[in-house]
């Protein structure tokens, strides 16, 4: 038997960890389905810890996973970060504020956004190793992310704009998943007993 393979860790990181980061988490866990190998976690720079996702984000992204997973906040910490290959931040003030807490995750941490905008100018059939992607795609930077490459966040606002939210998210985890599935199959082929750990009760 093959031993078993680290997996990919995805730690997406908002402000509260209740709406937009918890959200995209779990939308990114439903587009890698079946794919094994993938850990995805969210994480919050000013978490009230323990705090449940909002009722509005769970209904948000009813319809778009098949279960909506329970959810409590979790404080990003330093361990958090520097055990993580990918970190998506839901703005560019929260990337900053991230890579500020670890300077050496500067080329994998990107907003969202951003990431999924770059995986989009990947090459269909570009022969990229689950190790090498983040590095691929960071090498598609040509400046500073911009305005457009931020999610507002939608506490306090009606419910409709948690719906444009939860689909904002749901259209870049699509792109992020597709990218992250082409990667890994060279890897998963290779080693089948690829394991990934249980997801923590805060995501």
């Amino acid at each position: 038997m093959t031993d078993p393979i680290r997996p990919f860790r995805v730690l997406f990181v908002c402000a509260g960890n209740t709406c937009r980061s918890p959200m995209a988490a779990q939308l990114l866990r439903a587009r890698l389905g079946v794919a094994a190998g993938f850990a995805v976690e969210s994480a919050g720079i000013l978490a009230e810890v323990g705090s449940p996702m909002t009722s509005d984000a769970r209904a948000a992204i009813v319809g778009r996973v098949a279960v909506v997973a329970p959810h409590r906040a979790r404080q990003l910490t330093v361990p958090m970060v520097e055990a993580a290959d990918l970190v998506l931040a839901a703005t560019r003030q929260i990337r900053a504020d991230t890579v500020r807490s670890v300077p050496a995750a500067v080329r994998r941490t990107f907003t969202i956004l951003e990431f999924a905008r770059l995986a989009q100018r990947m090459p269909a059939d570009a022969a990229i190793a689950l190790d090498e992607v983040v590095a691929s795609v960071a090498a598609e930077r040509t400046g500073a992310a911009d305005a457009d490459d931020d999610i507002d966040d939608p506490m306090g606002h009606a419910a409709s704009e948690y719906k444009r939210v939860a689909g904002v998210l749901d259209d870049a985890a699509t792109v992020i998943a597709r990218l992250l599935v082409s990667a890994a199959r060279p890897r998963l082929a290779a080693a089948p007993d690829v394991v990934a750990p249980p997801v923590p009760a805060g995501d």
